[in-house]
């Protein structure tokens, strides 16, 4: 089970590079892809909610497409910050209003 973490540090309002699984080219970035949970529309803010229950680190799982970065394991779900509700993980992507 991916692990809800608290952290207060901010990020940009976008990754530093392209992320796995996504589409960077031109078009779609004028096209922007929101995250936000889609049981209480909290929108992604960037900052490393989550850790992995199998090593521990604690990391932005809309950053590495819900893959931990340091032992590979993968959730096909994701648990809200905000409401504490599980969602698929691939739900979370919508089309900018």
């Amino acid at each position: 089970m991916l692990e809800h973490i608290e952290v207060k540090e901010g990020r940009p309002d976008e990754p530093a590079g392209p992320v796995a699984g996504r589409d960077n080219s031109a078009e779609n970035r004028e096209r922007r892809t929101k995250i936000r949970c889609p049981k209480c529309t909290w929108e992604h803010d960037w900052n490393p909610h989550w850790g992995c229950e199998r090593c521990h680190a604690i990391f932005d799982t809309f950053v590495t497409r819900a893959t931990c970065p340091d032992c590979a394991k993968t959730w096909a779900d994701t648990l809200c910050p905000s409401c504490s509700r599980w969602s698929r993980h691939d739900d979370w992507y919508c089309e900018d209003d």
